[in-house]
């Protein structure tokens, strides 16, 4: 099957194995990383670019996406853009977690302003797991599992919270309530509802 029958089943809405999904998914990763590099000139620092560049695909070719950003989970300072994409996968919705921009974190130290102090925190490159962290660099998604979650946001909560309070149970519950409210389910959670 040829990427434009691929990108025309997704388009339909039509059911797509996994394989499908993840040509679909580096068909994303490259689309982005090439328009943000074109336009910019490096891609790594543009989350908030990425995102959008991601909601365009997402209309042009009819599959789910939901951005997210760390700033409105009371993260404000370490604000950073991600995103859910699903697809209508063979039994069940399949939805993935997208950072593109993830490279950025692939380092030491991060510079953030707290208190309008510039100040450096422990990366969150440096708290996520080692598989989930060469996955966001290789690929830019990791399936959407309550662990692989967990790990990407306690990754950014940890590196938080070297500079400053948060309080992770708000985070969890602002984040789980989001993702009840756009319907994003993870891997274990099968229904048998296709995407609207």
């Amino acid at each position: 099957m040829s990427l434009d029958e691929l990108l025309n089943k997704v388009k339909l809405q039509e059911r797509l194995n996994e394989d499908e999904i993840q040509l679909v998914l580096s068909f994303i990763k490259d689309t982005v990383i090439h328009n943000l590099d074109e336009k910019y000139g490096d891609h790594k620092v543009r989350c908030q670019e990425s995102s959008i560049f991601i909601a365009e695909l997402s209309y042009r070719f009819n599959f789910a996406y939901y951005g997210f950003d760390t700033g409105s989970l009371f993260m404000k300072e370490l604000y950073h853009h991600f995103g859910f994409v699903g697809f209508n996968g063979t039994n069940h919705p399949n939805w993935y977690l997208i950072d593109l921009t993830f490279e950025q974190f692939n380092r030491k130290t991060y510079p953030v302003y707290i208190d309008s102090k510039s100040q450096n925190i422990i990366s969150p490159g440096n708290y996520i797991s080692k598989d989930n962290k060469e996955r966001l660099l290789k690929d830019g998604y990791l399936k959407l599992t309550q662990e692989n979650l967990n790990d990407y946001i306690d990754a950014f909560i940890k590196s938080y919270s070297t500079k400053k309070f948060i309080d992770k149970q708000l985070v969890y519950n602002k984040l789980f309530g989001d993702l009840d409210r756009f319907n994003i389910k993870f891997a274990n959670q099968f229904t048998d509802s296709l995407l609207s």
